[in-house]
């Protein structure tokens, strides 16, 4: 099957792998050697990097966790990347989303109305519109930047087009979610 070198990386790499060249790619996060970087792993040069813009665009961006774990959710779900869903849906519910949205999104029954908090309407309609045109129109884009400024918009682009990567990886190689994380 797609996903047994995964299986292989897990089994002999423990919690991290070292390439010839010495670059490092350790375990990290919840999804861990479980998630996208059994298969990155195949190539140091593509896991290193992943890794690291995971990391930055999980933790170290303007949003508070609960608005990033909305982009998240609203990424997996458009992607229908039940792996990636099943992991944040959860991390979503621990930072403090309402229980309602996250049950509305994967329902693909949300629509901007649902939202008391203006900035996660416009975090979740810019996702959206991104999502599905691959662009979005000038108000979504400026009612965005007027709440986080064009640097906020710049990390809202990066944390949807990354979990898009991390979806498109956990698909490809038929992923299932870690033990931890049972739907």
């Amino acid at each position: 099957p797609r996903h047994h070198f995964q299986i292989l990386f897990v089994n002999l790499l423990g919690s991290r792998f070292v390439s010839s060249s010495g670059t490092r790619v350790t375990r990290s996060g919840v999804a861990g050697l479980a998630g996208p970087f059994g298969p990155w792993l195949s190539n140091t040069a593509i896991a290193r990097p992943s890794q690291e813009l995971g990391r930055v665009v999980r933790y170290e961006t303007s949003f508070a966790l609960r608005t990033s774990e909305l982009a998240i959710i609203t990424t997996a779900r458009h992607h229908n990347s039940n792996t990636e869903w099943t992991i944040h849906a959860e991390e979503a519910r621990k930072a403090g989303l309402d229980v309602v949205l996250i049950d509305k999104i994967d329902q693909g029954t949300i629509s901007g109305d649902d939202f008391t908090c203006p900035l996660e309407q416009c975090v979740w309609q810019f996702a959206t519109e991104l999502l599905r045109t691959t662009a979005v129109s000038d108000d979504t884009y400026a009612a965005l930047e007027r709440h986080v400024g064009h640097a906020g918009v710049v990390e809202l682009v990066s944390i949807v087009g990354y979990y898009t990567y991390v979806a498109y990886t956990l698909g490809a190689f038929c992923i299932p979610p870690p033990a931890t994380h049972t739907q």
